[in-house]
Formats: structure tokens, C-alpha cells, sequence
């Protein structure tokens, strides 16, 4: 599969002429006239990736290629013929991050309850929603699943709220954001954000105070 998807990038390369500006045109035209043999072999390819082999195909891809391959598993209808427990089995075995996942449309549309199933199983998937709300400019663009409930969103907050790991610069943006009770983010959510840094911000300063205390002593 890392083969495929390098010759996928090949082919981008070429398509978008991102090519050495002194190349001459015999040689540009004979790189241009590569393409329809690179997208029939990368079509090819993925025309036969199956319930029975997408665990073998697809369990080595780079990190690096990650986004490239849900985009062509998308483009190639593999979403349509493998179902969503075996092929989020196989995307977990790349270690395909929940983050990616999300940021591709088809794949969200198409397994929708898996996915909703997906997010909520880690608190820390709270801060997806945190960004597509609150951060829209600053990352790729997250999509949720439609199954993904107000009350599912609100749960999923309160407990990476409550949570060791979060994020205080998270639980800030929610303190001093609008709520949006549409989306499951209420004034009790904004009230316990508030809350739980305001406690975070707390124990930084005693943790701060004391080591400052003992290098002084």
C-alpha cells in the first residue's frame, strides 16, 4: 500500500505540474502523458482491496501517508464494500488516529454510528468537538457524526472535563466561549469548565509557590 500511495503523490506531483522549473517540454509532455497509466494502476489496485485482505493491505501504511489513504478509500467506494467494523479494525491496526478519521467526510457519512460508537469511547475525543467549535480556523476541518447527540456531546465534555488529562487551555476556551446548547455545549458545561480551571489554575500556583519556596531555603 505505501508503494500505491507514493505513486498516488507521483501522480499529484504531475497533475499539478510541481515539477524542476528547467525540465524541458519533450520531458514534461512525457510525464504528463504518464498519468492515465499511474491512475489505472492506483485504480486498479484499489478496485481489488476486499473484506478478506484490507487487514493485510492496509495494517503497515506510513503515518505520513495516512490522510492519502482514507481520501482514495473514499474515491475507490471501498467505504460502500467493506463494512464498518472490518475496515475500522484495519484503520486502527495503521493507527490511524481518531483526528484523521474525522477529518474525512465520506468515511464519517458512511459508517456514522461505528463512529459516533468511536468518539465516545475516549474522553479525550472531547477535544475534537472543542476545535470544530471553537477553533475553526486554526485546524483541519472536523466532521462529527450526525448520530453524535447533543446529550452524547455534553456527556462526552463533562467527562474529559472531569478528567487528570484535560487540556486547561481547553477548559479555558469553554469557559470564555458562548454556549451553544444546540451542539450539547450548555451553561452547565461552561460553568464546569470554568470551574475546573479555575481549580487547575489554583494548583499550578501552590505547585509553583512551593518550588520556588524550597530553591530559596
Amino acid at each position: 500500500m505505501n508503494d500505491i500511495l507514493e505513486l498516488y503523490n507521483v501522480y499529484l506531483y504531475v497533475d499539478n505540474l510541481v515539477l524542476p522549473k528547467d525540465i524541458g517540454d519533450k520531458k514534461l509532455n512525457e510525464y504528463i502523458a504518464l498519468k492515465p497509466k499511474l491512475l489505472k494502476a492506483i485504480g486498479l489496485f484499489f478496485s481489488r482491496i476486499n473484506e478478506n485482505n484490507v487487514f493485510e493491505i492496509v495494517k503497515d501504511v506510513k503515518f505520513d501517508y495516512h490522510e492519502d489513504l482514507l481520501k482514495m478509500l473514499s474515491e475507490h467506494k471501498c467505504y460502500d464494500k467493506i463494512t464498518s467494523n472490518i475496515m475500522l479494525q484495519a484503520l486502527s491496526s495503521s493507527k490511524v488516529a481518531v483526528s484523521s478519521i474525522l477529518a474525512n467526510k465520506q468515511i464519517v457519512r458512511q459508517y456514522d454510528q461505528d463512529i459516533r460508537t468511536l468518539v465516545l469511547l475516549s474522553a479525550e475525543n472531547a477535544e475534537y468537538i472543542i476545535q470544530k467549535h471553537f477553533e475553526k480556523n486554526e485546524r483541519q476541518d472536523i466532521h462529527l457524526p450526525q448520530s453524535l447527540a447533543k446529550e452524547d456531546v455534553g456527556d462526552l465534555l463533562e467527562r474529559y472535563i472531569n478528567s487528570a488529562d484535560a487540556n486547561p487551555n481547553y477548559l479555558q476556551l469553554i469557559a470564555r466561549s458562548r454556549p451553544i446548547p444546540g451542539a450539547g455545549i450548555d451553561d452547565k458545561i461552561k460553568l464546569l469548565a470554568k470551574q475546573r480551571y479555575a481549580e487547575w489554575n489554583d494548583n499550578f500556583f501552590k505547585k509553583t509557590k512551593a518550588a520556588c519556596y524550597l530553591r530559596l531555603k
